[in-house]
C-alpha cells in the first residue's frame, strides 16, 4: 500500500521553473498591459498544470511551484511593515543566470519581530574547521533547533562528507539534496543509490529522505535547464526512492 502520511522518502525545495506563458503575463501586468485578476487567472491555470504534473512524475506532497512569486524569499520580505523594495547595483549570480538588481531596505520593523534564515551545506568544512571539529557543531546543527526534520545539501564537492549526519538526534529526519537543480544533467541511479548507502554509514536509513538541492528557480528567472529535464530530475527521485525505501 502506497504511503499516505508524510515522510515521503521523495521530496523537493518546491520552486518550480516558470512557464512561459506565465513569464509573459508578469511582464505585461507590469507594464499595465492586463489586470492583476488576468494575471492570478493565468497563474490559477499553470499552477493547476504544475500540480497535476507533479502528481504524474510520482510525488507525494506538491506545492505551487512559487508561481506566485517572482523571488523565493524578497516577496514575502517586501510584505513586512518597516521593508521596502530597493534597487540595488548588480543582481544576484546563480549559476549562468544574474537575477533583477531587486533587494530590500529595513526602514523600521518592530522591536519584538524576528526574522532569521539558517542555511547549512551538507557539513562545508570552513563551518567546522575553527570548531575544533563537528561534535562542538552539534548543539548549533541539531540540539537547539526545535524541529522534526533537516534539510541538507550534498550536490556537489564543496559539501563534504555526510560525518555530520552521526550527530543527528535518534528520530528525527534529515532530507538529503543530493540531485543538482543547476543544471539539467540527470544523476544516474547507481550514483544517487551509493551516495544514499555512503550517508546511511553515519545514521539509520529510515532517517533519510531524497530530494533536489535548493529550488529549480529561487527566482523567476530559473536555473540553466529545460522543464523536460526538471522533471526528469524530479522523476529520478521518486524512482530511486522507490528502489530504496519503498512505498509503505
Amino acid at each position: 500500500m502506497q504511503r499516505t502520511k508524510p515522510p515521503f522518502r521523495a521530496d523537493h525545495v518546491g520552486s518550480l521553473l516558470r512557464p512561459t506563458a506565465l513569464k509573459q503575463a508578469r511582464e505585461r501586468c507590469a507594464k499595465g498591459e492586463i489586470t492583476a485578476a488576468a494575471l492570478k487567472e493565468i497563474e490559477d491555470r499553470e499552477i493547476e498544470r504544475v500540480i497535476k504534473k507533479q502528481e504524474e512524475v510520482g510525488l507525494q506532497s506538491a506545492t505551487d511551484g512559487e508561481f506566485r512569486r517572482s523571488w523565493w524569499h524578497l516577496d514575502f520580505l517586501w510584505g513586512l511593515d518597516g521593508v521596502e523594495r530597493t534597487v540595488m547595483d548588480t543582481g544576484i549570480a546563480f549559476a549562468g543566470v544574474t537575477t533583477r538588481n531587486e533587494g530590500v531596505r529595513v526602514t523600521g520593523i518592530p522591536a519584538d519581530m524576528t526574522v532569521t534564515m539558517h542555511l547549512c551545506r551538507g557539513n562545508y568544512k570552513s563551518t567546522f574547521m575553527g570548531s575544533g571539529g563537528y561534535e562542538a557543531e552539534r548543539e548549533v546543527l541539531f540540539d537547539k533547533i526545535n524541529v522534526h526534520g533537516y534539510f541538507m545539501e550534498y550536490d556537489t564537492e564543496r559539501a563534504g562528507g555526510f560525518e555530520p549526519l552521526r550527530l543527528l538526534p535518534k528520530g528525527k529526519l534529515v532530507v538529503l539534496g543530493l540531485v543538482t537543480t543547476k543544471s539539467g544533467k540527470l544523476e544516474s541511479k547507481d550514483e544517487l543509490k551509493r551516495r544514499i548507502d555512503e550517508a546511511a554509514k553515519y545514521t539509520p536509513l529510515e532517517q533519510l529522505c531524497l530530494s533536489g538541492q535548493c529550488g529549480f528557480a529561487s527566482t523567476e528567472e530559473g536555473n540553466l535547464l529545460s522543464e523536460d529535464e526538471q522533471w526528469a530530475k524530479l522523476a529520478r527521485i521518486v524512482g530511486v526512492a522507490d528502489e530504496v525505501w519503498g512505498r509503505t
